[in-house]
């Protein structure tokens, strides 16, 4: 094992110094499945787009030592081998690479001899490969290379890792997966998210990684390793444990995918429409947008280009793709917008609520995340910034601006570096913004559940309110049955049995008011009966004042008929 994998040997030798290469051990002993893909891009002095072709992993060792797989193979025989459904891809060169100034190698779904093949011809740095193979779970036995490393680290690394996060649609949003891991080489973890408005999301997690070095001819050379296309398998996990057999879940992208962001071709021009990169794959969408005429990030491409040159279209397209992240962050807040129900089953209701609560902390957790990884772009965007800074100063010092003491143009990458970096720092305080937000909810759930809590315990209450009047009613009819009980005269069809209604209404009634005293019951009555005194008391003031008018007004009219009598 030494012999054949003498990188694999280094890397476990150097797992005793850095125990976050303790992932990248473990993928060189697991089995890869899947075939890696691996497309390349010649470049040349010529102003024209790169020559692509693909290769064989069989071939990559023989490319990357100088062997050209065109022209110069011609002569010994040997040509790179494609698969049969690639050969219509694939443009042969008659011609020798002499104007070859550089070339880029991209990797689709890396394999464990990919990673022997790179890291033993290149003397790749391991943190590279750990950085991209990182675990799906946070485990005691491992550490993530992102955390267990200070920036310093990576600012004085030639290349640069990109984390994000793809937003996919599930058809069926009638099950509850959890954590999923994808059917790939590298495992990248699927969160799939609650329903949101009868849909099912999901985040898939991915990562593209650029290096910069040169190859045995001093020409400049492009890593880029990116994540194979959707797929519809995925295994399911389950307390850490990865279940078998793969499920078969159909997806799609959601909303169509991430917005172009190359300007479209003017308005009435007879050039053919660009409808843009395919988007279901990394590997295709690069490859459209390396295939375009110019670069935007320096006028010295494709002579000496930066790490930003290289990385500057996986940067735009991580942008772009952590956009329709945070349309799913919006669409999935207002969900746990509360609004307390007039009459709510409190058992689904504070199920309902703890619910949204770890909900809500997991989305907590994974926006902390996510802004730790667009920060940690912008780290990266920053150290390009005072990398190319450095660079005018020296050039201005030797009053060289135009050109180099070769002849080759320097670099000018401010206006592109400037736009990259103003997009990330939009995404970070977007990222912000919804943390926050998620922040404040937290505390209104936790009221919402406690009102909720209360409530159901002023219902409890109340139902054992019933059950104690129930209870002070039966207890004296329990009491007077056992006391009637004693003897058969009081039974039922006995000659006394009307005594224990007698006997037990009465002794109900007293001890019922005596338990639940009607105080303002009685306080009524009592102005009930005050109110009906006065009204009886005013009626015979009324009768006795009505019978004396009458009296004198038949005193009078006796008076009258007798005067008359005498007169």
């Amino acid at each position: 094992m030494s012999v054949k994998r003498p990188y694999e040997r280094y890397v476990k030798l150097q797992k005793q110094k850095n125990p976050s290469f303790a992932n990248l051990c473990s993928f060189f002993e697991s089995s890869q499945r899947n075939a890696c893909r691996i497309a390349c891009l010649d470049f040349t002095t010529k102003a024209a787009p790169p020559q692509e072709y693909r290769l064989d992993p069989s071939q990559l060792r023989d490319e990357l030592s100088g062997i050209p797989a065109f022209g110069e193979h011609a002569g010994n025989g040997s040509a790179a081998v494609l698969h049969p459904d690639e050969k219509h891809l694939l443009k042969y060169s008659n011609a020798t690479n002499a104007d070859t100034v550089g070339r880029i190698f991209i990797i689709e779904d890396l394999t464990a001899e990919v990673v022997e093949v790179l890291g033993s011809t290149l003397g790749v740095d391991p943190l590279f490969f750990a950085s991209h193979i990182h675990a799906p779970e946070k485990v005691l036995v491992s550490q993530t290379p992102e955390l267990a490393n200070l920036p310093s680290r990576y600012k004085q690394a030639n290349f640069i890792n990109i984390h994000y996060h793809r937003s996919v649609l599930f058809k069926d949003a009638t099950r509850r997966w959890g954590k999923l891991l994808r059917c790939s080489n590298v495992a990248r973890k699927l969160a799939v998210l609650p329903p949101t408005k009868g849909a099912q999301l999901g985040l898939l997690q991915h990562c593209c990684s650029v290096l910069k070095t040169l190859d045995s001819k001093n020409r400049w050379l492009g890593i880029i390793l990116v994540d194979p296309p959707l797929s519809d398998y995925y295994t399911a996990i389950r307390s850490g444990n990865i279940l078998s057999p793969a499920l078969h879940l159909p997806s799609e992208l959601f909303l169509g995918g991430y917005e172009d962001f190359l300007p479209p071709a003017p308005f009435g021009t007879d050039s053919p429409i660009d409808t843009g990169p395919p988007r279901s794959s990394p590997l295709e969408d690069l490859l459209h947008y390396w295939s375009q005429d110019s670069h935007p990030t320096s006028s010295c491409y494709p002579i000496l280009p930066s790490l930003l040159t290289l990385s500057y279209y996986s940067l735009k397209i991580a942008a772009a793709e952590w956009t329709m992240y945070i349309n799913v962050v919006n669409y999935s807040i207002k969900e746990y917008e509360y609004r307390a129900p007039k009459r709510p089953d409190f058992l689904a209701e504070v199920e309902r609520l703890n619910t949204h609560l770890a909900e809500l902390q997991a989305w907590r957790r994974r926006a902390l995340s996510s802004q730790q990884k667009v920060d940690n772009v912008i780290r990266a965007l920053t150290t390009f910034q005072q990398d190319q800074q450095t660079v005018n100063q020296r050039d201005r010092h030797n009053d060289n601006n135009d050109n180099d003491s070769n002849g080759n143009s320097t670099n000018d990458e401010s206006p592109a570096l400037t736009l990259l970096k103003e997009d990330y720092t939009h995404l970070s305080a977007s990222l912000t913004q919804y943390s926050k937000m998620m922040e404040n909810m937290l505390p209104v759930l936790t009221s919402f559940a406690q009102i909720v809590d209360a409530r159901r315990s002023f219902t409890e209450t109340a139902n054992i309110s019933r059950l104690t009047i129930l209870a002070l009613i039966f207890v004296p009819l329990s009491f007077l049955s056992s006391l009637f009980g004693m003897n058969d005269v009081y039974a039922p069809g006995g000659n006394l049995f009307w005594v224990f209604f007698a006997t037990a209404v009465p002794v109900t009634v007293v001890v019922f008011f005596v338990a639940r005293p009607p105080g303002r019951d009685l306080k009524r009555l009592g102005e009930w009966g005050r109110g009906l005194g006065r009204g009886l008391w005013r009626g015979r003031r009324r009768g006795r004042g009505r019978g004396e008018g009458e009296g004198e007004e038949g005193e009078e009219e006796e008076g009258t008929t007798g005067e008359g009598r005498f007169m």
